[in-house]
């Protein structure tokens, strides 16, 4: 083999080389779009239950006003326009 030959025989690996790289290159970016798929699926789910642990906090706030409100006993309120000493009970503003 003279130094011509040489010369394409390195030429030829190099080339084979860089087809691997690429090669890999390639499948290691289709890896990462799909990873990069899956996280936004998931981020879009964490949203979701997000949203309803909120609803369903709120829920519960509202409840436990409702309880508070009503462990602290009726209350009462004027039965008539003008009839200052008759009360009325209510219970939850409900008279």
């Amino acid at each position: 083999m003279n130094a011509g030959d040489w010369i394409a025989l390195a030429s030829a690996i190099g080339a084979v080389i860089a087809a691997v790289v690429a090669i890999w290159q390639a499948r290691s970016a289709k890896d990462q779009a799909h990873s990069a798929r899956e996280a936004a699926n998931a981020a879009s789910r964490q949203a979701a239950a997000a949203e309803e642990q909120v609803s369903i906090s709120r829920s519960q706030l509202e409840a436990d006003i409702a309880d508070r409100d009503d462990a602290e006993g009726p209350a009462f309120a004027d039965s008539g326009p003008g009839s200052g000493c008759t009360l009325a009970r209510t219970v939850s503003g409900q008279p």
